[in-house]
């Protein structure tokens, strides 16, 4: 009874306050598009998977704080096959390769995300005080020494810089040891390139961003054209779509908000949001074109509207946020980081269904109206 009255109550400020609901939803929309900048796409780990009172996961927090990140790189360093023929070296250990490797290293050493590297230049100046410049002392001292082998590959045509970065590293560490690789003199019939699951973290970030936004707007352009042939309406299909643009920026906005951030398994929640949320519009937008036709007032139309569909819905939403939070019980953390976000999804799609959806309407109906009667 009490929830009935409620409804009816909201109802009637809903039909009577368009305007108002308008201007206060316009404002939340704008502060939560800014907040939503700060929300990040974060790489995934074992941090973001594992509880952290696993016995692996305290193990390795004290790893890195004792002896620094455990994530690195490689800079690999090839003899060109396409200059097989050519009078360039067959042989990766010589002098002019090593000194390369120094100079890159001396380079990406200024790089505020490196920590250290090391290469197999490293090992023949630490025997030998110095780096030797004859490649027949060089070959020599690497025959049958194990400790190269970490660098220098078995048919001696690829050597390696190991290069270990910070615990924070930046994503775009991988385009800046690129452009150093750029700019250091090369000697010739080697290629260069950079690997290490580091730097797949940072392709992966970075297609995972631009997969995002792909289907997210994939996910809006086919809802908005299935919602035109259902309704048979170009008004009718782009109305209930505001539910999912408005809920979703508030979504964003207020994860922002909280501190909380995206990660290359969760970025997919978007387009799911999108898939639950515009359930709330399709259904206050069917029902007031079916009451419409029943009452004398738009207004009259969208309270009985709100009255009918208000209840379910509430149910609906209630439903969804113990099913989204129930995954938090689990001990996986990535789960639980999905169903809270997919909650706050339903929620704010809930809110801006019975907000924006219904002022739009009632708004289109007056001025379509309007021009009906300028007409007559």
């Amino acid at each position: 009874m009490v929830m009935k009255k409620t409804i009816d109550k909201y109802a009637d400020f809903v039909a009577n306050n368009t305007w108002v609901i308008c201007i206060i939803v316009g404002i939340l929309f704008v502060g939560a598009l800014f907040l939503a900048q700060q929300v990040e796409v974060e790489n995934i780990d074992l941090n973001n998977i594992l509880p952290s009172d696993l016995d692996v996961i305290k193990s390795m927090d004290i790893l890195e704080d004792d002896f620094g990140g455990t994530d690195s790189a490689q800079i690999i360093i090839e003899l060109d096959s396409l200059h097989s023929f050519s009078s360039e070296p067959r042989d990766i250990r010589t002098y002019e390769i090593l000194k390369y490797q120094e100079n890159i290293q001396k380079s990406i050493q200024s790089l505020t995300d490196v920590s250290s590297s090391t290469s197999a230049t490293d090992i023949v100046k630490s025997l030998n005080g110095k780096l030797l410049t004859s490649d027949r002392e060089i070959i020599d001292l690497m025959k049958d020494n194990p400790s190269f082998t970490s660098y220098i590959s078995s048919d001696k045509t690829i050597s390696l810089i190991q290069v270990r970065l910070n615990d924070d590293f930046d994503k775009t560490i991988g385009t800046e040891l690129n452009n150093i690789i750029e700019t250091i003199p090369r000697p010739d019939g080697l290629k260069v390139e950079i690997g290490g699951s580091s730097i797949e973290k940072g392709e992966l970030l970075k297609l995972t961003s631009e997969d995002m936004g792909r289907t997210s707007m994939f996910s809006m352009i086919s809802i908005f054209l299935v919602l035109i042939i259902l309704a048979g309406s170009f008004r009718y299909g782009l109305i209930p779509l505001s539910t999912i643009i408005v809920g979703v920026v508030w979504t964003m906005g207020f994860i922002g908000l909280i501190g909380m951030n995206l990660n290359t398994a969760t970025s997919a929640v978007i387009s799911m949001i999108m898939g639950i949320g515009i359930d709330f519009g399709i259904q206050i937008t069917t029902r007031f074109r079916e009451e419409k036709d029943k009452h004398v007032t738009i207004r009259k139309s969208m309270r009985v509207t709100m009255e009918s569909v208000l209840y379910p819905m509430i149910i609906t939403t209630l439903a969804a946020i113990i099913g989204f939070w129930s995954m938090g019980l689990g001990s996986i953390k990535i789960l639980g980081e999905m169903g809270t976000i997919m909650m706050f999804g339903v929620i704010m799609c809930f809110l801006s269904a019975i907000t924006i959806v219904p002022s739009i309407l009632i708004i289109t109906e007056h001025f379509v109206l309007r021009k009906q009667s300028k007409e007559v």
